[in-house]
């Protein structure tokens, strides 16, 4: 039997694979900005940051680039 989420009717089977769909927790770390980012250093495009978390564990590909901590997918 296949488990649903009530609040959005969504089967479990059918989430992102970094998403625990055992304890519905992220499977990124989510670390605070003050830890990802602690000098202020500018975030967004071309910075080497990702614009959400601040985060400089970024990943990138030729069509995409995204971060290792929040999870955030942005296209190049």
């Amino acid at each position: 039997m296949r488990q649903t989420d009530e609040s959005t009717d969504m089967d479990r089977s059918d989430l992102l694979p970094f998403f625990d769909a055992l304890t519905d927790r992220s499977k990124y770390p989510n670390k605070p900005r003050s830890e990802t980012n602690p000098n202020g250093e500018p975030t967004g495009p071309y910075t080497g940051r990702c614009k959400r978390c601040g985060s400089n564990d970024l990943w990138d590909d030729c069509t995409a680039y995204g971060c290792n901590n929040c999870g955030a997918v942005y296209s190049n």
